[in-house]
């Protein structure tokens, strides 16, 4: 399901950009039992340029995720 995000130019967030906004989101996710598999916060730059760097990234990013067991 996430190469599915992947392809569709969203990439995943790293830490340091999490907003406070959405750290609350994710604090009222986990409260509610949603932290119980692994989630991941992801975001589509609308730049070009971002988009090709990001979908570099995001190939690379799957890659190792996928080589897990």
């Amino acid at each position: 399901m996430r190469l599915h995000y992947a392809r569709c130019g969203f990439r995943p967030i790293a830490d340091d950009e999490v907003t406070p906004g959405l750290r609350e989101i994710r604090r009222r996710e986990a409260d509610s039992g949603l932290d119980r598999w692994p989630r991941l916060c992801v975001r589509r730059d609308l730049d070009e340029l971002n988009d090709e760097l990001s979908n570099e990234l995001n190939d690379e990013f799957y890659d190792k995720l996928n080589d897990q067991p």
